[in-house]
């Protein structure tokens, strides 16, 4: 549905990442393609891509030891109205990053998402 097709491709479509973030992005949507987003600050790549469903990602931040890596999965699911309900998860990531982390997902993907994909 239109809803999840929104979301899903401003999770994986460079130019609209960027529009939603307001930070330039290098996205490559197929399966096992690399991804740099708010200017370098989170990397990694597709470990799963299932269109306008399920993605999922091995990710990282910039200052992370350089082969740590979290999985974040995203899923998307119609619930027979207008309304998408983005299951989010990630796991593997160093513990003292948690609170910022949390914070981070809110403001930088959250809040200008869900304003991008109401316009």
């Amino acid at each position: 549905a239109a809803g999840s097709r929104s979301i899903f491709e401003a999770l994986t479509d460079s130019r609209k990442f960027a529009e939603f973030s307001g930070v330039p992005a290098e996205i490559d949507a197929s399966l096992g393609g690399r991804l740099s987003c708010f200017g370098g600050a989170i990397s990694g790549n597709n470990l799963e891509v299932v269109r306008c469903t399920r993605l999922v990602q091995a990710w990282r931040v910039e200052n992370w030891d350089e082969d740590v890596y979290s999985v974040v999965t995203f899923v998307l699911e119609e619930d027979g109205s207008d309304e998408t309900k983005l299951v989010f998860n990630q796991t593997g990531f160093p513990d003292e990053h948690r609170e910022h982390l949390n914070q981070g997902w809110y403001d930088k993907y959250w809040t200008p998402l869900k304003s991008y994909v109401e316009k």
